[in-house]
């Protein structure tokens, strides 16, 4: 009874917050960084919003349903996309796979909340083409043209990261933070009492 009572006096409190804290304009370069060159889009008269996601991620799991509120109250001028990403992970490919194929087998409205739970409440192991297969025939997706689309050459070309999004993993704002974070070790591995294994 307690704990209900303290979940319900957090959520009122932040409620209450929420409407009682007035919403401050942002500038450009003091509160927010415009990436120049602006980015192509599909429709140079629409603004585009990106999410990069994992289905592995438990963070995007959280944020998921938060995300399709908001996106369900778009205005016209707003696309919303989603770009499935692996971190250079194996067993993050399936999934990412899976992501643009319920996309083009019209599966992805109905099942995309199912995955997330699947994975992350579940634990059910959908890094595994195997498992992954098994699982959507379990939610009535027709195995035979999901199988096709996973293993589709067009589904491949489709799930590899676009140029425009790889090349910023190459940019002078990424070696800069790798030299830091580099520096950062060095500084912290000199003047600590640390040794290595062979020494």
């Amino acid at each position: 009874m307690k704990f209900a009572r303290r979940s319900f006096l957090g959520a009122a409190m932040g409620g209450a917050l929420t409407v009682a804290l007035p919403s401050f304009a942002q500038s450009a370069g003091k509160d927010y960084t415009p990436i120049s060159p602006v980015q192509p889009t599909e429709d140079a008269g629409k603004i585009e919003v990106l999410e990069f996601f994992s289905y592995g991620c438990p963070h995007c799991a959280e944020f998921n349903p938060l995300v399709v509120a908001w996106a369900a109250k778009l205005p016209a001028d707003v696309v919303f996309k989603k770009v499935p990403i692996t971190f250079g992970r194996a067993a993050w490919a399936n999934i990412s796979r899976l992501y643009y194929t319920l996309d083009i087998t019209g599966d992805l409205a109905r099942l995309e909340s199912e995955v997330f739970k699947a994975i992350h409440v579940e634990r059910v192991n959908l890094f595994d083409e195997r498992t992954l297969t098994e699982w959507v025939a379990k939610k009535g997706v027709d195995t035979k043209k999901f199988a096709d689309t996973f293993k589709s050459f067009g589904l491949t070309a489709r799930s590899a990261v676009p140029t425009r999004w790889r090349k910023p993993t190459r940019s002078r704002a990424c070696r800069r933070w790798r030299s830091m974070a580099s520096s950062w070790l060095a500084a912290r591995v000199s003047t600590s009492s640390w040794r290595s294994p062979t020494s």
